[in-house]
């Protein structure tokens, strides 16, 4: 079984998603302090970060795909073995390296699963607070109105006008 060239791929491609993968986790740390402190600037341009980001996840996460599927058929020629099946046929110190690598992969993954779910619900919470807070000013406006044809309409919309400097 001569799969060393499959196993560096694999290895190389794992680490760079890594790397992506962090950098993709600080930026949602900056997202949440920027929600946080209302630095809609700072926001914008962390957006536009991540969305720059996501491409560059996207690409490597297929091209780390590809790379599997290839050490797969290297090593067992069947289409639906999973990670931990495929690495056990290789030799320990390899197995070893990307067992880790994978393990630190899925980590990295959850972690930012959690900072997501963690702005989700900042955000969630600061427009629900914000929606109650209108209702209360502005009760005319509060549940939803529905059209003859029972679509969702909104009562008439006034701007409001907010003074900063207190």
């Amino acid at each position: 079984m001569n799969c060393v060239a499959e196993v560096e791929k694999l290895k190389d491609l794992l680490k760079e998603e890594i790397e992506f993968l962090n950098v993709f986790c600080k930026e949602q740390e900056k997202i949440k302090t920027f929600i946080k402190n209302k630095d809609w600037e700072g926001l914008n341009k962390s957006v536009q970060k991540i969305e720059a980001l996501s491409e560059a996840i996207e690409n490597i996460d297929k091209e780390r795909s590809i790379g599997f599927n290839r050490l797969r058929k290297a090593v067992l020629n069947r289409d639906n073995a999973s990670f931990y099946q495929v690495i056990v046929r290789l030799p320990e110190d390899e197995r070893e390296v990307l067992a880790s690598l994978y393990r630190k992969f899925k980590l990295t993954v959850c972690r930012l699963q959690g900072l997501t779910t963690g702005i989700e619900t900042l955000v969630y919470t600061l427009s629900g607070t914000l929606n109650q807070f209108l209702e209360e000013i502005f009760p005319h406006r509060k549940g939803k109105i529905y059209t003859k044809n029972g679509l969702i309409t909104f009562a008439e919309e006034n701007p409001i006008v907010l003074n900063r400097e207190t």
